[in-house]
Parts: C-alpha cells; structure tokens; sequence
C-alpha cells in the first residue's frame, strides 16, 4: 500500500511546486491544455482543499510532493485529475491516489465519479482499464463515469481511515528520518 495523504491548505505550496515541476507533456495530459506557469498558479490559488475540493497527496523521502489527485465534489457526483512526477512513475502511485479518491468519493456517499483525460494519456488509460472502467472516447478525449452506488459505504470509511493512519505514520517517520539525518550532521560538525 502506498502512503496517501489528506491535502490540507498547508500543503498547497508543496503541490504547486509538483505542478510547476511537470514537464509541457506532462502538463498538457493533466489539464488538456498547455498549463503555463501562470495557469498553474491561478489554479492552484483556486484550491481551497474543503468539502467540495478534495485532495490527496503521495510524498517522497524528501517530503516533497510527487503525486496529487484533485476531487472537484458537485452534488453527488465528482470529477478528478491526477498527476504524478516522471521520477515516481511505474511506482502505483497514480492507482493508488485514484483508489483513495474512489474510497473518499464511496465513504461521503458520492454516487458517481468522473474522470477525463486526453486519449494520449497511457497512464490514465491503464488505471481506467485495469479499474473495468469503460472510457468513451471522441474528439482525442477520454471520458469514464464510474457508479458507486453499489459500494458498501462503511468499507470505504474504514479503508479511507486506514489510508490516512499511514499517511500520517508515513509522513511521522519521514519528519524523524529528516531530523535525526540533520541532528547526526550537525553533531559531525
């Protein structure tokens, strides 16, 4: 199991930084346009990570941020967008954030997710495919609704509880890791 954490506001900065990383192809998969600069950081600023605009968080040992997934909730429907960083991919780190977000979605009785991406973008391809999610596509588009509506919400809430305790463990761990590393060079100095 991968490690995915909550977004918080707090984290914002960090998955700015992951965006602006991504490289033009990268971020023309994740928004279906070519996302400048400019783009990013007026969409990032538009985050504001509550009820309706959900996130989560994959982080390497460095504690940056190499895995966001973003869940616009309108009703009982949702919509997400995933990007991970080239240097983390082959990892699960995309499937992994797209069943958290199924597991959130389920547990606040969401009944519908939606998910669309350029017909190019293999990685979200696979995760739709490897998912039994049937992806209509025109125009160059990919587009799949998912029906929750027959998942069992009380799994979903303790799977999501499960994801967060090791999310937390993990960033926990990662924090102590950076800390005793900065304490042992300190003292060799």
């Amino acid at each position: 199991m991968i490690p995915i954490l909550r977004s918080t506001p707090s984290a914002i900065p960090s998955i700015e930084q992951h965006l602006l990383a991504l490289e033009p192809p990268d971020r023309f998969l994740r928004f279906c346009s070519n996302a400048s600069d400019d783009s990013i950081h007026t969409y990032v600023a538009s985050l504001n990570l509550s009820d309706d605009d959900v996130g989560f968080h994959c982080i390497n040992d460095r504690l940056d941020v190499v895995g966001f997934v973003h869940i616009a909730v309108c009703g009982g429907t949702a919509e997400l967008g995933i990007s991970v960083s080239n240097s983390e991919r082959g990892r699960g780190i995309g499937g992994a954030l797209f069943d958290r977000a199924v597991a959130f979605c389920v547990a606040t009785g969401i009944t519908v997710m939606y998910m669309n991406c350029l017909a190019a973008n293999a990685a979200m391809q696979h995760i739709a495919r490897s998912r039994s999610i049937k992806t209509i596509t025109e125009y160059g588009v990919s587009e799949g609704a998912v029906d929750l509506s027959d998942r069992n919400a009380l799994l979903a809430l303790a799977d999501s509880w499960a994801h967060d305790g090791l999310g937390l463990y993990d960033l926990n761990w990662k924090l102590v890791h950076q800390l005793l590393t900065i304490a042992t060079t300190l003292k060799s100095s």
